[in-house]
């Protein structure tokens, strides 16, 4: 009888007498599996002795001569056992491998790989499954590769089951320390329809090319095997391969396999996490996700977009938010599928793109198929917006007088103390109704500053290069009325009388004692005005559990202390004329020489509706003149334009305090609801709101809820965000193929806020210029903008702000942010303050430490360090 099987007579032999190993491996070779070369001793070619037979000894030496034709010189001999690697009962690890053989102890190694049938833990093994018994196995004589990097790879997650991913354990050198489980690999995941990658470790061992090659061989394992499968692989020294060693069928429970998910979904928390920095609370995205959808919807009808198109994008307005690990990202496919019904849009996808601070585009993929208008649908709309555009000023007065009628002066809650529930229920479906649905100036303002500051940062680009585009961003300093500017000089105001009181109250208040600043008689009021105005707009502030400056004046009071010392120190009160930008003209045409900052006389120093100029920024005119000196038609259409632009700027900053204020009714509201529950025991405390849906607490209250259990769900909601905020931030953007709350399905890709190596050493970065000129001074990284405060003269360096910076801003001589874009509230306020501003500079929180001193020039947007 043969002792010794080759691959074509292991097949013919089948798995009853090559063993399950040996039949594997015959099969994937003839499937031309890349693997080094073998053949298969049956275990009948053991004596009666317990020793080889010269005829066996001489076959098996035949054999190794030619694998040793091959350039094998070493091998792995392994047992395959006829019971072994079955669909049902694994043996693996139950019998003796024997690694790195040379050719003369090939046999000896046969031996003892047979006769390991015998041990006593295989006997077990075996009566633990039902095997009645003893049975020697057979054994693999396969080339050894030197391996530069081995492991094992499972054709499905063999902890969660799940069989659309394929996860991949790597070593460097051999694997054998690996599958004994005496050392740890890295661990790869994959999406097994599309062998994206899902999450790599990092340091890798392996590429992102090698780790697909890996799984491929996987996925063509369970095509043939119709099953997944669980194999080894090696590369060799030179990183030839993967070589396939083995493969058997995963026996761990799996999940049932499913249509796999190929649609292509793009998060992207640019922008909005200016807005929703951190954990946001579930009655938080609900009410914003309901706002945002009430409020496009609106939009796209106000401009004569049909009612069936808009239905038929249901989904995608319902879907322009999303929570990932408890933070708020855009949708990005909602988004651009929406924008896609408008006219031009195509021409205007990098202006809508600039005002959502989005740092890459979007793949196409992730939009799909998008119908654009037809002319007549096209048209109708053009004439839509050119009507809001006319009415605007009529509107935003509506708008206004909706909401003095909605949002009561200042922030007491007494009008809603000593209402029942079902009538907290009714003032905010009221909310809903006059201003939530009718959100009419705020978006058409949005979208029409959108298409203005997109539109005329293109032609002065066209019109007169990056002069133009320097001009462009002069223009649109320091408006002079926007209201987010405001707090900033009622701190200073607060801090100049603080500073008056004399050292005592300075010190009552740094103690802690907030009841000795609010009896002043002169800083008291102070505060007290600030607040009732002002109150809502705090750190977080568009999220409703955030506490207020009513619940916790010491940000407040904290910017006050450093307004105070910033009058010692002789810091300036008020910010000066810019600094000379490096692009400023000194010769354009006859006359006296002109820069493009200088700032305009005072006859040209004011604007009302429309004009878009004021406060300390340059006129247009009074740099135009220069730039197009002998053009006097571009000069008038570029002025009419800017101006326009600088008015719809103003706006937006303006109606987004609006907004504000809406959330901050709509919080107390939902507050005094959590106190009815909370009265009637269907909460703990009021605060407990937070936890709990819109739809729920409104349900609650009239008479609509799925489960009256209450506490359950907030107990299930606080464990949540334990959990999520357990998790490190997520990236900036997020690519995945499947649910949202499925971590699995996220590929690994997208901007994330780490620094690339030797960034640290770089001298000078880049990011997007906000204007304002120079300043100089010490770093402080702001962190968590509560508890860490600037001091006076400091560079403020954050990953994002929002208007409750405010505080911090007072303080600064500059800001450097990761986050944002040029019609950011950062970069808005700044400007208006006449802060020299830095945005989108990535990784600034980990180039820069607190304590270094940099220069910041907010006209070309680089930040410098200085050396010591």
């Amino acid at each position: 009888m043969a002792f010794t099987l080759a691959i074509q007579d292991i097949i013919a032999a089948g798995a009853g007498v090559a063993g399950g190993k040996g039949f594997a491996l015959a099969q994937s070779s003839s499937a031309g599996v890349p693997m080094p070369g073998f053949f298969v001793v049956v275990p009948e070619a053991l004596g009666e002795d317990g020793s080889l037979p010269p005829e066996a000894v001489a076959e098996i030496e035949t054999r190794l001569a030619g694998l040793v034709r091959e350039k094998l010189t070493r091998f792995a001999v392994r047992s395959s056992a006829r019971s072994e690697d079955g669909a049902a009962d694994s043996h693996a690890g139950q019998f003796l491998t024997v690694l790195d053989v040379t050719a003369d102890d090939v046999p000896t190694a046969v031996v003892h790989v047979i006769r390991s049938g015998l041990a006593g833990s295989v006997a077990d093994y075996r009566t633990a499954k039902g095997l009645t018994g003893a049975e020697l196995p057979a054994v693999v004589v396969q080339g050894m590769v030197a391996a530069s990097a081995a492991g094992v790879a499972f054709g499905a997650d063999p902890v969660s089951g799940r069989t659309d991913r394929v996860v991949i354990s790597a070593v460097q050198g051999l694997g054998d320390r690996l599958v004994a489980g005496e050392q740890d690999g890295e661990t790869w995941r994959l999406d097994k329809a599309t062998l994206e990658i899902l999450d790599s470790p990092d340091d890798a061992i392996l590429t992102d090319a090698q780790a697909k090659a890996v799984a491929a061989l996987c996925v063509r394992a369970e095509a043939r095997k119709a099953r997944p499968q669980d194999i080894e692989w090696a590369f060799g020294p030179d990183g030839a391969g993967p070589f396939h060693l083995q493969d058997r069928p995963i026996t761990s429970r799996l999940l049932p396999a499913w249509t796999p998910e190929t649609k292509l979904t793009v998060l992207d928390n640019s922008n909005i996490v200016e807005s929703y920095p951190g954990l946001v609370s579930p009655l938080t995205f609900s009410f914003a996700a309901m706002a945002y959808d009430r409020v496009y919807r609106a939009f796209l009808g106000m401009i004569g977009v049909r009612r069936t198109v808009i239905d038929a994008h249901a989904a995608d307005l319902a879907g322009m938010l999303t929570l990932v690990d408890g933070r708020m990202y855009y949708n990005l496919g909602s988004w651009y599928r929406l924008l896609s019904l408008l006219p031009l849009f195509t021409k205007n996808r990098a202006s809508m793109e600039t005002m959502m601070g989005v740092s890459q585009p979007l793949p196409d993929e992730a939009v799909g198929d998008t119908a654009r208008p037809g002319v007549l649908a096209a048209l109708r709309m053009i004439l839509g917006l050119f009507r809001g555009a006319l009415l605007l000023p009529v509107t935003r007065a509506r708008f206004m007088s909706r909401m003095a009628a909605c949002v009561p002066p200042g922030r007491s809650a007494d009008d809603l103390a000593q209402k029942p529930l079902s009538a907290l229920a009714a003032e905010y479906r009221r909310i809903e109704a006059a201003l939530l649905d009718r959100w009419d100036a705020p978006i058409v303002n949005d979208f029409l500053c959108m298409m203005a500051y997109g539109g005329s940062r293109r032609l002065m680009e066209r019109w007169a290069g990056p002069n133009g585009l320097a001009l462009h961003n002069d223009v649109m300093i320091g408006q002079g009325d926007i209201v987010s500017a405001e707090p900033a000089r009622l701190i200073r105001a607060a801090g100049e009388a603080l500073a008056q009181a004399g050292p005592a109250l300075r010190d009552q208040i740094t103690a802690g004692d907030v009841a000795a600043a609010f009896a002043h008689p002169a800083l008291g009021p102070q505060l007290r005005a600030y607040i009732d105005r002002f109150g809502d707009r705090r750190i977080g502030e568009l999220k409703l559990e955030s506490p207020t400056l009513s619940d916790d004046p010491a940000p407040l009071l904290a910017a006050v202390l450093a307004a105070s010392r910033k009058n010692d120190t002789g810091f300036r009160k008020s910010p000066p004329p810019p600094t000379p930008p490096r692009h400023s003209l000194t010769r354009m045409g006859g006359g006296e020489p002109k820069r493009l900052d200088s700032p305009p006389p005072a006859s040209e120093a004011s604007g009302g509706e429309g004009s878009g100029v004021g406060g300390t920024a340059p006129a247009p005119d009074t740099t135009l003149s220069a730039l197009f000196h002998d053009k006097p038609v571009k000069r008038r259409v570029a002025s009419a334009l800017l101006a326009y632009t600088k008015a719809r700027v103003r706006d937006r900053e303006n109606l987004r305090f609006e907004r504000t204020r809406i959330f901050g009714r709509a919080r107390r509201v939902f507050l005094a609801m959590g106190a009815a529950l909370a009265a009637t025991g269907r909460v703990e405390n009021a605060a407990d709101v937070f936890c709990l849906t819109v739809d729920e607490v409104l349900g609650a209250a009239e008479g609509h809820a799925v489960t009256h259990d209450l506490a359950g769900l907030v107990a299930l909601r606080k464990a949540e965000r334990t959990r999520d905020a357990a998790l490190p931030d997520p990236p900036e953007r997020i690519l995945l193929r499947g649910a949202v709350g499925d971590r699995s399905a996220r590929i690994r890709a997208g901007t994330t806020a780490t620094v690339s190596p030797g960034i640290d050493a770089q001298k000078e970065r880049r990011g997007t210029p906000c204007g304002s000129g120079r300043a100089r001074g010490k770093v402080r990284v702001i962190r968590d903008p509560v508890t860490d405060q600037l001091q006076p003269g400091e560079i403020l360096v954050a990953r994002h702000t929002d208007p409750g910076w405010i505080q911090h801003f007072v303080n600064a001589a500059a800001v450097v942010v990761e986050r944002g874009s040029v019609l950011s509230h950062s970069a808005i306020v700044s400007r208006e303050l006449g802060i020299p501003c830095v945005v989108a500079l990535a990784g600034a929180c980990a180039w820069l430490t607190t304590g270094e001193e940099v220069e910041v020039d907010g006209s070309i947007g680089t930040v410098r360090r200085i050396d010591a």
